[in-house]
């Protein structure tokens, strides 16, 4: 497969929004937008400091998404033979791609969707699609696809997403419809969306879950144990995205002592 698709060196240009120059190729995106993207997405990696391979992977990611049609979907054994094509693809060190994982600081940072190919009773179960590794969510899309007037707006619009989709979904369909949803999640993770539909407090196991699913990263449970029964599944969300994103504007590695600042502050 051509590492343009992917990213490469290159980076993203815009032009599979205008794909022949025929402006009807995408009828959801005006001809204008993909000079927003570019700007954007570029834009988000150096305010951040993202990493190269991470600016890659969202600008990989964004095309993946918005033009699946587009992409071929190899499907790997496991977790590490993923990363290895990604690295190969990219032509970057495995290491390198590794290390954007542990943890995701842009799935963290609601960038991308957390992975869900391994979780047990889904069709497909064990199953590692491309695809499921680079999935940006509808927030970044919306974020990049229009114009902005500052960094400051851009950064803004990052940290002020739609509340979250599960959520929304348990609110409006209280019966039977949200497992459909909650069966494609780790067991502790839809035990906790529907421990916060239910009014229930949150235990210090769920709260590491949620960590696990939204950062892909594996904090002992104790640590959260006197935050328990006090913080809820949006309050997890939004305060791991924050302490992210600060460490990623300061250039710091994100600790458990951030990530435990940011949620006693959004308990006050």
């Amino acid at each position: 497969m051509p590492k343009s698709l992917i990213g490469g060196s290159s980076g993203f240009d815009g032009s599979e929004l205008g794909r022949n120059g025929d402006p009807m190729a995408h009828p959801d995106t005006v001809l204008p937008t993909l000079t927003y993207v570019a700007v954007n997405l570029r834009m988000l990696g150096r305010l951040l400091n993202l990493t190269e391979v991470e600016r890659m992977w969202l600008e990989s990611a964004y095309r993946w998404t918005r033009f699946p049609d587009q992409q071929p979907d190899p499907v790997t054994a496991d977790r590490e033979a993923v990363l290895a094509l990604l690295s190969q693809w990219w032509s970057v060190p495995l290491e390198s791609v590794v290390a954007a994982t542990r943890p995701n600081r842009l799935r963290a940072l609601r960038m991308l969707e957390p992975v869900d190919s391994f979780i047990e009773g889904c069709a497909g179960a064990g199953e590692h699609r491309l695809r499921d590794w680079l999935r940006c969510t509808e927030h970044l899309i919306r974020l990049v696809e229009v114009p902005h007037r500052s960094h400051a707006s851009l950064l803004n619009g990052l940290l002020n997403p739609q509340p979250d989709w599960l959520l929304n979904r348990l609110a409006c369909s209280p019966d039977a419809v949200p497992t459909v949803d909650l069966n494609r999640l780790p067991s502790l993770v839809a035990d906790a969306y529907q421990h916060d539909h239910d009014c229930l407090p949150l235990a210090a196991e769920h709260i590491a879950a949620l960590v696990l699913w939204f950062g892909d990263w594996s904090v002992p449970a104790k640590r959260f144990d006197v935050l328990a029964g006090h913080v809820k599944v949006s309050t997890v969300r939004d305060a791991l995205q924050l302490a992210v994103f600060r460490c990623c504007q300061r250039q710091t590695p994100l600790t458990e002592f951030s990530l435990l600042k940011a949620l006693f502050a959004a308990c006050d």
